[in-house]
């Protein structure tokens, strides 16, 4: 009879998380974050060409990391070990249930979930999320180094990694460092006392153009952005699609 271990909270916790669709992101996925910005990766095309292997990548990283929570953790390897349910249609395997009826949907033609930006579809609502987030324009999370940007906060964490390293432009008035000449020029002007750029209608100022034209949008008085569902609208790219993702129905077996 197989002994049943026992599993710390937080062990549990992450392991249930693959089971219920949590995504993870580890360093396996840094060269999605590298090419984040590229024009390759952000284009229609490009995500036409990979829909078909983005739904069974994703599951694989799943799987990838529960191989290594068993290394990390060897008694909880018992639990993982038997790969009791296999795919008919393919030789992929695996110990869970809810993981093989995800892998039987990366078979089908059909994809229940579109993009209304552009043509991606997929499967997987939690996929199509992520996806959308590729379209908004501002990015939430942005590194204070470089010009990189994302709006997933643990791309932002992996691209952080990447400047620890010797920094050969210091500032002289902090402990900032960087090696990129652009972000070392926008980090001074945090130093700054007197704002040069100002909004007309209010008392805002800054000393960068980005953020005064992102300010200057709360003044608009007409909305330029509206909801194709409902009479929602905004001047904020960012905001529609969260908004958007309100009126994505979640399927019956929660994906």
């Amino acid at each position: 009879m197989t002994t049943i271990v026992k599993l710390e909270p937080k062990q549990e916790e992450e392991i249930n998380g693959f089971i219920d669709g949590t995504i993870l992101i580890t360093a396996n996925v840094s060269q999605t974050v590298k090419q984040e910005f590229s024009e390759g990766a952000s284009s229609p095309g490009y995500f036409n060409r990979n829909r078909n292997l983005e739904d069974q990548n994703d599951l694989k990283r799943e799987e990838n990391i529960l191989c290594k929570r068993s290394k990390e953790f060897p008694h909880t390897l018992l639990q993982y070990t038997l790969k009791d349910f296999k795919c008919d249609q393919c030789d992929w395997e695996t110990s869970s249930k809810s993981q093989l009826t995800k892998h039987l949907m990366t078979h089908k033609t059909s994809k229940e979930f579109k993009c209304n930006q552009c043509d991606y579809s997929t499967n997987f609502n939690y996929i199509l999320t992520r996806h959308l987030l590729t379209h908004e324009s501002f990015k939430e999370f942005q590194c204070d180094q470089c010009d990189y940007a994302t709006n997933i906060e643990s791309y932002l964490k992996n691209h952080l990694s990447a400047h620890k390293i010797l920094k050969r432009l210091k500032c002289t008035l902090c402990n900032y460092g960087t090696n990129f000449t652009s972000a070392f020029n926008r980090h001074l002007l945090t130093h700054k006392t007197c704002k040069e750029l100002k909004c007309t209608q209010c008392d805002y100022a800054t000393n960068l153009k980005s953020s005064l034209n992102r300010h200057l949008l709360i003044h608009k008085a007409s909305k330029d952005l509206k909801c194709t569902q409902c009479n929602y609208a905004t001047n904020y790219k960012t905001a529609l699609n969260k908004h958007l993702l309100t009126h994505i129905q979640p399927t019956q077996n929660g994906n």
